[in-house]
């Protein structure tokens, strides 16, 4: 039902003329973000009023690679230009929650202090001399600094040790990374195999899940501030939200219009995603398709939780469905069984008998009661020809052979049946079994 009434897309921000590739939003704000795009300008959104706060078009003379909001007034931004005065040349920024820091990556990483014109440190990895795509800081540990570059390693950094503490190199390069808001032993990693994982930063060498969905390039991921789901989105066009717990089918956001998309983001609230793209659009999506926009009274309200919680419950409620049948039956031996055994459902039976002193063939048979006779009981009576005492037929019984036996076809004699088999062999007597050129055929 939320498949069939959702509506995820709310509205477009409009204001770039070239692809808008990065996204950043404001820590202590619902509605501020700021996007930039190739063509070196940078806008600063308001969502609730979809205006533009402020307007940088010439912010930079190339692509710009990385906006990052320093506090309430101040906006960090770096792009691909030769301009050292206010931003730094690199491919990526990210600023410290609780100080005044913020790292840059180039070839470098550089940490910069905001009140000082120069990098007070580089860090790197020894061995490493590529561009370095994105940097991140632990949200918890905030002297800890990841990094991921187009030689398929993913760094850890200590910032003050100054060094590289970690490196792992993947099958291919990871395009995004982002620690988990909640868990800051976690990482999320975009790959360009279509996949997404999350790793363990104390056990990096198998990743904790892995994110199957994609049908191209994974571009960009983006957590929650509840840490339970979070965004990515890729070349193939499409939006994707994932449960964390989950890591298949998730719910794709896509318009006919919408082109490779570049960066997501969740707003602070989590109730609205944003997604840009190359067509120079800043997309703005429902955090849950099926939810209801606007002034919502209390009553409706209620209802709403009450129809949440009984999704709830009935998903996770255990469904009493019929046991499957045994893959594997008991066979057991008239020769082994004492007379009135009860025979279980499910069992093979192997019955064997001697014929005017000659060995006939073995016939198995599955019976359903619970109550049908024992196999030396039914032997007895093939035998012999006559009802045994104290043995009493059941009219729920039922037999299942295998192809070899044939049912009766002539009409039944005038002798009363033999009571302890079922309905469709009641009127078989010994003179009528014979054998056949099969030695394991037999015809009734």
């Amino acid at each position: 039902m939320d498949r069939i009434f959702s509506k995820p897309f709310v509205d477009a921000l409009e204001g770039h003329i070239d692809a808008v590739e990065v996204l950043a939003k404001q820590a202590g704000s619902k509605s501020t973000v700021a996007s930039g795009s190739w063509d070196g300008a940078v806008y600063v959104h308001n969502l609730s009023q979809q205006t533009h706060l402020d307007q940088l078009p010439q912010a930079h003379k190339g692509k710009v690679t990385g906006p990052c909001f320093t506090d309430e007034s101040r906006l960090l931004s770096c792009g691909v230009e030769q301009n050292r005065n206010l931003w730094k040349i690199g491919c990526s920024i990210d600023h410290q929650r609780s100080l005044f820091l913020f790292a840059t990556a180039s070839t470098l990483v550089q940490i910069w202090d905001e009140t000082k014109s120069a990098p007070i440190s580089n860090v790197t990895f020894p061995t490493s001399s590529e561009t370095i795509y994105s940097v991140c800081f632990n949200q918890s540990k905030t002297s800890i600094l990841a990094s991921v570059g187009p030689d398929r390693t993913f760094t850890l950094y200590h910032i003050q040790t100054g060094k590289a503490e970690r490196q792992v190199v993947m099958q291919m390069r990871a395009n995004a990374l982002l620690w988990s808001p909640t868990f800051p032993t976690s990482i999320l990693l975009a790959s360009e195999d279509h996949k997404l994982y999350t790793f363990n930063i104390r056990h990096l060498d198998l990743p904790s899940m892995i994110y199957k969905g994609h049908v191209a390039a994974v571009m960009s991921c983006k957590w929650s501030p509840t840490g339970t789901k979070f965004v990515s989105g890729g070349w193939d066009r499409t939006v994707r939200m994932w449960q964390t717990e989950q890591g298949h089918a998730p719910e794709v956001y896509h318009t006919k219009r919408m082109q490779r998309v570049l960066s997501t983001l969740f707003t602070n609230d989590a109730r609205f995603v944003l997604s840009s793209s190359d067509d120079g659009n800043v997309c703005i999506w429902k955090g849950k398709a099926s939810e209801k926009l606007g002034i919502v009274t209390a009553r409706e309200h209620t209802a709403i939780e009450y129809r949440s919680s009984l999704v709830d419950w009935w998903t996770k409620k255990k469904r009493d469905l019929p046991k499957p049948p045994s893959a594997t039956l008991e066979t057991i031996s008239e020769k082994d069984t004492p007379p009135n055994t009860p025979i279980r459902p499910g069992q093979h039976v192997t019955v064997q008998f001697d014929s005017v002193s000659g060995k006939a063939p073995t016939l198995q048979i599955r019976f359903s009661a619970l109550n049908m006779p024992s196999p030396v009981e039914i032997a007895k009576s093939i035998k012999y020809g006559r009802d045994q005492p104290g043995i009493a037929h059941s009219q729920k019984s039922s037999y299942y052979a295998n192809s070899v036996m044939t049912r009766q076809t002539e009409p039944p004699l005038s002798s009363p049946s033999v009571g302890l088999l079922p309905q469709n062999f009641a009127d078989a007597s010994p003179t009528r079994i014979k054998h056949t050129s099969d030695p394991l055929a037999w015809q009734c």
